[in-house]
């Protein structure tokens, strides 16, 4: 189980910031991809026009972000989960 966790938590803690609870914490703890996905919706719908650029760049680097992570954690899926879910002989759906 530990072993689950350890592969994980590394990719929660990229795609979604926990750890901060004041604003001062973002300093030492980055923000997560939801936090920026979030602020890029905010500027991008404060205009008339369509999104700038830079704008749907940004929105292209945080998808591959997201994407990456979804790989790696279908790799933990196949591996580390679905070991765990043969050793408890199938009760964890």
């Amino acid at each position: 189980l530990n072993g689950l966790n350890d592969k994980l938590y590394p990719l929660e803690e990229r795609l979604v910031q926990y750890r901060a609870r004041a604003g001062q914490d973002l300093i030492a703890q980055p923000t997560g991809v939801d936090s920026k996905l979030g602020r890029l919706l905010s500027f991008a719908s404060m205009a008339d026009g369509p999104p700038t650029q830079g704008q749907r760049d940004l929105f292209i680097r945080l998808s591959a972000v997201i994407a990456e992570h979804a790989t790696a954690l279908g790799e933990v899926e196949r591996n580390e989960y679905a070991a765990l879910v043969r050793m408890t002989g199938g009760l964890i759906p």
